[in-house]
């Protein structure tokens, strides 16, 4: 029935002609309602659906292209598409084709693609014999290609609905190809009509005049070399490179073109901030409806409209009865019909919780598959580390799930910890894995058979293929952050819920950069090794951390902490991050460009994805000052190793600090770490009892919250995880 008034309402909603984007708000207002959801969970998703800094992208490209629209840049666009192709047969149909091209890699939008060119070339077609409808049809599918053309608003709308998973560069990339085959395909057919039709050529534009034509169209075209150039070079963000291209487009109207007048500003303005206004309330009430359908599990009703009822994982029963939603934790089954007051209390409860720790923000499942720690998660941590001491569930021996602990016998005792091995046995029969080596592959799959749950280090690798040989597992744990050689999409088709750990080792990471800076500025890493070399060291004039700069590439949990402690010791704290909305005084908030010639210590701590590979390049080292140190103890793929050691060799560093690198399980390379001016460590910035027990009780707290039928922080998959009643099965 939830699914019904939700759905049903946006479609009566279309029905009866109310826009798509109030529709959508309208029928979340009425599923909320019904589900007897708090509102405040309702607005606090809509204000978070457009709370996305890459957002920013649109309204400037949107700006960006209405300058240029009425500065003339789209007029001087479609003459450079005439000098090009308008002697053909069928010429206009071409130009309009290629202007659309041009105009669409500048504006990224559609819409403002067809309003430019449109309102040029349609009249100029229909006095030339081309039909109206022919005309407006090639406008309109000529403008199709900026959505897939960079600097495309999809886009940018589809890297945040992945969850910023997806780098916009690499989507503005991945739709060059399919944009330009579809303008080419486009001008293929525009020939054969206009030969079929016979409709007229275009005259030859005289030498003297193409040229003039050509020099004032590239000014406009540099706009698209800009923002792509710029891109792919590492200049700008894709977000970026939208004010940039607000900036050229301003300056060029103005100050080149002059077709311009200061006093139609206001009006330009006002109406691109009613364009944006109506994606960005159609982004924030699809955001709150999304929402709804998550928390109904819309997707996988659809998917699987009985995902409990399949055989057991020992293919001894019999299929479960159409209907049953899930088992109560003594085994017996509950149905759908019975269970939804209850389930529609949990959520109004979880709903609740989550506007109370956050003070409003993100959603309810949102936050739990955040792990980012924010107020309301060290809230819910806090609550989960009691857990884990006091657990508040009572499992009898019968009814304990099977779990797997992956970690080998040193791994265990110096990772996992006694005490939380002690907790963990209390709600659950647990399987220790009887050797050194971490369990992975075909040992893993053996060793996990009959198992509901396996707690994993980060060197069990869990493929595809792990998940697709395990029907009785119900949920994987990683005792760790990192993720990466988890297959998640994998995991949520087979119904198995993953859950990672919080990053419990930030004080201990954040004291080991501190350690790292001292040893650094006093050259005590050099004096100790040419002491045990048997040379007399060379004395040097150290330096104090006090008064100097302290720069944060990174402002997570391990960032803020490292800040607060570089606060204490009297270090000017300035932080870079994009996705930082502000920073916690006394830090200030730079741009990367603008920290690394101004900081005494500059401190990686971003985390390792497609856009912060090579971070750290030659032209980052060359940016900092020249007696500045470097320390990276995020990860090594963030940093150019030969461009790192090239800056060293050449003084253009005064040293380095690194407890991470590109050498196996992200050691630091030999190459580096041999160095005279590096400081190396071998991971173990995190290595720290109290981080360790952190999360290996986390854990634990983990499924405790499982068993008490509670969804858990740190799960990255809660709407995908169909198999949790496995854990209540016998």
């Amino acid at each position: 029935m939830d699914t019904f008034v939700l759905l049903g309402s946006f479609f009566l909603f279309m029905i009866v002609g109310v826009p798509v984007a109030y529709a959508l708000g309208l029928a979340a207002l009425a599923g909320a309602l019904w589900m007897e959801l708090p509102l405040d969970a309702v607005m606090i998703q809509i204000a978070s659906g457009v709370n996305k800094f890459s957002l920013l992208a649109i309204p400037f490209f949107v700006l960006a292209g209405a300058i240029m629209a009425e500065g003339g840049m789209s007029r001087r666009l479609v003459a450079f598409a005439g000098v090009l192709v308008g002697f053909i047969r069928g010429g206009l149909s071409l130009v309009n084709i290629l202007a659309s091209t041009f105009f669409g890699a500048i504006s990224g939008s559609s819409v403002a693609d067809t309003a430019s060119i449109g309102s040029v070339l349609i009249p100029e077609m229909e006095r030339k014999g081309y039909p109206r409808d022919f005309a407006t049809a090639v406008t309109v599918s000529g403008s199709v290609q900026a959505i897939l053309i960079p600097p495309s608003h999809n886009a940018v709308i589809y890297s945040l609905a992945a969850g910023g998973t997806v780098s916009i560069g690499a989507l503005f990339m991945a739709g060059v190809l399919p944009g330009l085959l579809l303008g080419l395909t486009l001008a293929a057919l525009c020939l054969v009509i206009a030969r079929k039709r016979n409709f007229p050529k275009g005259e030859v534009i005289p030498l003297k005049q193409a040229l003039r034509i050509c020099v004032e169209a590239l000014w406009g075209l540099a706009t698209l070399f800009i923002i792509l150039g710029g891109i792919l070079t590492g200049v700008f963000t894709a977000t970026e490179s939208a004010s940039i291209a607000v900036v050229w487009a301003f300056f060029v109207t103005m100050f080149i073109y002059r077709d311009y007048k200061w006093r139609e500003l206001p009006r330009l303005l006002h109406r691109t901030v009613k364009t944006v206004s109506i994606v960005m309330i159609l982004i924030g009430f699809a955001a709150a409806f999304g929402y709804l359908m998550t928390l109904m599990q819309i997707g996988h009703g659809a998917a699987d409209p009985d995902p409990h009822a399949h055989p057991a994982a020992d293919g001894g029963e019999a299929r479960r009865r159409p209907g049953a939603f899930r088992h109560d934790h003594d085994g017996e089954p509950r149905h759908r019909s019975a269970d939804a007051p209850r389930r529609r209390g949990a959520l109004r409860g979880q709903c609740r919780r989550q506007a109370e720790d956050r003070g409003g923000g993100e959603g309810a499942l949102p936050v739990l598959r955040r792990a980012a720690a924010g107020a309301g998660a060290r809230d819910l941590r806090a609550r989960h580390l009691a857990v884990a001491a006091q657990p508040d569930v009572q499992v009898s021996a019968a009814m304990k799930p099977r779990v797997l602990l992956t970690h080998g016998e040193t791994a265990r005792r110096y990772y996992y910890g006694a005490r939380a091995l002690a907790a963990l046995q209390e709600i659950a029969e647990v399987r220790l894995n009887p050797g050194e080596e971490p369990l992975i592959g075909d040992a893993l799959v053996d060793a996990a058979r009959d198992c509901r749950v396996i707690i994993s280090d980060r060197q069990a690798a869990a493929p595809a293929t792990l998940f697709a040989q395990l029907p009785g597992l119900a949920v994987f744990q990683r005792c760790a952050v990192d993720v990466r050689n988890v297959d998640i999409p994998a995991a949520s088709a087979a119904g198995i819920l993953v859950t990672h750990a919080s990053p419990g080792f930030a004080n201990s990471v954040a004291e080991w950069i501190v350690g790292a800076m001292i040893s650094l500025a006093r050259y005590q890493a050099a004096a100790v090794h040419a002491y045990r070399s048997g040379v007399p060291p060379v004395v040097r004039m150290g330096r104090e951390l006090r008064g100097a700069t302290l720069g944060i590439i990174g402002y997570g949990v391990i960032g803020r902490r490292l800040g607060e402690l570089g606060a204490a010791l009297g270090m000017r704290v300035v932080v870079s991050d994009p996705f930082a909305g502000a920073v916690d005084a006394p830090a200030t908030l730079l741009p990367l460009e603008q920290l690394l010639p101004q900081a005494d210590h500059v401190v990686c701590l971003a985390p390792a994805n497609a856009q912060t590979e090579n971070l750290m390049d030659a032209g980052r080292f060359a940016a900092m000052k020249p007696d500045a140190f470097f320390i990276n103890a995020s990860r090594g793929e963030l940093v150019d190793e030969a461009a790192l050691l090239q800056a060293l060799d050449a003084g253009r560093l005064a040293g380095c600090a690194m407890d991470v690198g590109r050498a196996p399980d992200q050691m630091p390379s030999p190459a580096l770490a041999r160095h005279p001016l590096v400081l190396a460590t071998p991971h173990i910035a995190g290595l720290t009892p109290e981080a360790a027990e952190h999360q290996s009780r986390e854990t634990v707290a983990q499924l405790a919250e499982l068993l008490a039928g509670r969804m858990p922080v740190g799960a990255l998959n809660p709407a995908q995880a169909t198999r949790l009643h496995l854990l209540h099965a016998a």
